[in-house]
């Protein structure tokens, strides 16, 4: 057990998607996207992975499994990198998009300091730090493409009958 940090992850993650719903019509429209990203597609893809990061987040906090620890490391890591991806579109579409304010104000500090702990408890090294570092975005961009994938295959079943 670290901590809060496990649980103020998954608060932070909740908040984030909370935005990113709420201002959903105002998310740059991307040619590639338009076949499974809607509203309700992002909606499933969003409620499926909050719950998966509470589960993961909860146990963390609650026992001290090295293998749901890294689980949540990963989910840290995909969160940051997904945080500096809204700063980045924002400078790019010259406005802010949906999950930048929560992003810069709540994902990025809480993401810092938990880094800092993680490093402090020695959970990763430098190399580990790399290791992360290239496993997160992976699995962040696989899990949102099912996700949406199932939530849209939802939604068509709902309007067809």
């Amino acid at each position: 057990m670290i901590d809060a940090y496990p649980l103020l992850l998954a608060a932070i993650f909740l908040v984030h998607n909370l935005e990113e719903y709420i201002f959903f019509d105002r998310i740059p429209k991307f040619r590639y996207a338009k076949k499974i990203f809607n509203r309700k597609s992002f909606l499933f893809s969003i409620v499926v992975l909050s719950l998966l990061v509470v589960f993961f987040s909860v146990w963390d906090y609650l026992s001290s499994n090295p293998i749901v620890r890294n689980v949540n490391i990963i989910v840290l890591f995909s969160l940051t990198i997904n945080a500096i991806q809204h700063g980045l579109l924002s400078i790019r579409f010259r406005r802010v998009i949906p999950g930048t304010i929560s992003a810069l104000f709540l994902v990025l500090p809480v993401s810092a300091l938990y880094f800092m702990r993680l490093y402090e408890l020695k959970s990763f090294d430098l190399w580990s730090f790399v290791e992360y570092l290239a496993l997160s975005p992976a699995v962040m961009v696989i899990l949102l493409l099912i996700t949406l994938w199932f939530g849209n295959r939802l939604t068509r079943r709902d309007k067809h009958g």
